[in-house]
């Protein structure tokens, strides 16, 4: 297997030392450790998770802008005097010469958190012309009122064009002290220094001299104590089988595409995923984008992908941000969060929504799969009738063999135990959320794509196959490439089991509890902290 291993924390490691030097045994690094079912009920805590969003003028204004402004886009965009100057000399550009830039800020309301967490992950939602790019920064407080210091969470530009000056988009290693780690995309806070509040701080930066108008439409900050103890399966409520109409693609037809981005195959799950929910809201790279792509198998929209996303940090397409980042570049919304139950996840499904989520299992945990991983990403696309999970699983032989049928409770415990739930959410301007109210009309196509209108907003009814919501223009104008998909219909399915119990999701969580939260979420469920680097690619 590919990819990053699950990380215990320290505590649990230190507790699995003691216990195998008193009988005399080696620790042996990739071990299997005690997963959350095995701890005993007294040492268990709740897990909880908070999401915060700024999206909007209202939004934007409520923070720091120095060398920014909010434009007539609800965006943040830089001023004609920014803050400052900076240089960065590209660390895996070949000239290595740095190169001077104007810059802007904007720091977020410091957000009270509602628990001690563990760790965050920041996404961000930008436009960056060739030149330009964003870096997206945190820090948290402690309970004592002390604060760790800035961390850098990402540098990011959408392009490639390296020679007319687009920076090799990175994660930062090294980044390590008394406070906690980034690991790659995610902060963890060091045991016993958890954080109770945090926020975030984007900086904008142009060439000097350049006219290239740089944005910002969305900062949002996920917040998680990983918890332990027995994950219980949630209750279903659905009542038919729920399908959306989501392309199904493949990661394995590419194995041994460009191997200077992984290689394809079993390295390109998140992209792979990721070009299936951009494809279900006709979405992605245009023909003349992928004239230069060579996809012997076909999808070179799959492959696109995997470059647009690549981390050359990480050396991977599987930065979850950087993921949710590249499909907002097609002008949609799109972030990391992360969610306490499939029951929550069937939320987003009546409201049109697939998810991409990342799991993590061996072949006992679900052996419906026929595979092992230590991280993986696959769609959730709908659910059975009786609250069987659906997906699209890219680890496939063939874009006919993606749509599958997970058992509920197997699923639900390999995802929460694996990524703490995480999903990456994706939806067009103005598609409302679980909760929230229809808009009064579909967004207006903008002029730079005429071709791929907004889709017109979901129903909350469920039907046997729900189909893409998006009027259909012809797959050729609005990705590139024909729909190589097939329906459900045509798929062998596996039969599974059912169990879970309904969360709300932000306001409509907040109302359902009797809290009036503005832009968050608070889940508690039990799940054991056995995170601290997580997977990204089988």
């Amino acid at each position: 297997m590919r990819g990053r291993k699950r990380f215990v924390n320290r505590q649990t490691l230190r507790a699995a030392l003691a216990a195998l030097t008193a009988i005399g045994a080696v620790l042996m690094i990739g071990v299997p450790t005690a997963t959350a079912d095995e701890l005993p009920q007294s040492e268990a805590q709740p897990r909880t998770a908070d999401f915060q969003a700024w999206d909007s003028a209202a939004d934007f204004s409520l923070g720091e802008r120095k060398g920014v402004e909010i434009d007539r886009n609800e965006t943040l965009s830089l001023t004609s005097m920014p803050e400052g100057r900076t240089s960065y000399a590209d660390p895996f550009a070949d000239h290595r010469a740095a190169v001077e830039y104007e810059t802007g800020t904007w720091t977020s309301p410091v957000h009270d958190i509602g628990f001690e967490a563990s760790d965050a992950i920041v996404s961000w939602n930008a436009t960056t012309p060739t030149g330009t790019w964003v870096q997206s920064e945190m820090r948290g407080r402690h309970a004592d009122g002390t604060w760790t210091d800035w961390f850098v969470m990402g540098r990011w530009a959408s392009g490639m064009d390296f020679a007319a000056g687009d920076i090799h988009r990175t994660s930062v290693d090294g980044q390590s002290n008394a406070d906690g780690d980034v690991y790659t995309d995610t902060f963890s806070a060091a045991d016993g220094r958890p954080i109770v509040s945090d926020q975030a701080r984007v900086t904008l930066l142009r060439p000097v001299g350049a006219l290239a108008d740089v944005s910002v439409s969305l900062v949002s900050v996920v917040a998680s104590r990983l918890g332990t103890g027995t994950t219980t399966t949630s209750t279903s409520s659905m009542t038919e089988d729920t399908v959306l109409d989501v392309p199904q693609l493949s990661q394995e037809i590419h194995r041994g595409e460009y191997p200077e981005f992984d290689n394809g195959g079993e390295a390109w799950c998140s992209p792979t995923s990721s070009s299936m929910v951009l494809g279900y809201w006709k979405k992605g790279p245009t023909s003349a984008d992928l004239q230069s792509v060579t996809a012997p198998n076909g999808d070179p929209q799959v492959d696109w992908a995997a470059m647009h996303t690549y981390d050359f940090a990480y050396e991977g397409a599987g930065n979850w941000p950087f993921n949710t980042a590249y499909s907002a570049s097609f002008g949609l919304k799109s972030f990391v969060t992360r969610m306490p139950s499939l029951a929550e996840a069937e939320t987003y499904i009546a409201a049109g929504i697939p998810l991409v989520v990342s799991v993590a299992f061996t072949r006992a945990e679900l052996p419906q799969a026929g595979y092992s991983t230590n991280g993986h990403l696959l769609v959730i696309v709908g659910f059975t009738a009786a609250g069987d999970v659906i997906v699209n699983d890219p680890y496939s032989p063939t874009n006919q063999d993606v749509r599958r049928i997970y058992p509920r409770a197997n699923f639900e415990r390999v995802w929460l135990n694996g990524s703490n739930g995480t999903a990456y959410v994706t939806l067009p301007q103005g598609h409302p959320l679980p909760g929230e109210a229809s808009p009064v009309s579909p967004t207006t196509p903008t002029d730079s794509d005429p071709a791929t209108p907004e889709p017109s907003p979901a129903g909350p009814t469920a039907l046997a196959v729900q189909q893409n919501p998006v009027p259909s223009a012809g797959a050729e104008d609005q990705q590139g490439v024909p729909s190589s998909s097939v329906t459900a219909g045509d798929q062998p399915q596996q039969l599974a089991q059912t169990g879970s119990d309904l969360a709300a999701w932000r306001a409509a969580a907040a109302v359902a509890t009797g809290v009036t939260l503005a832009g968050l979420f608070t889940a508690m469920i039990g799940r054991h902290r056995n995170m601290r680097r997580r997977a990204r690619g089988r």
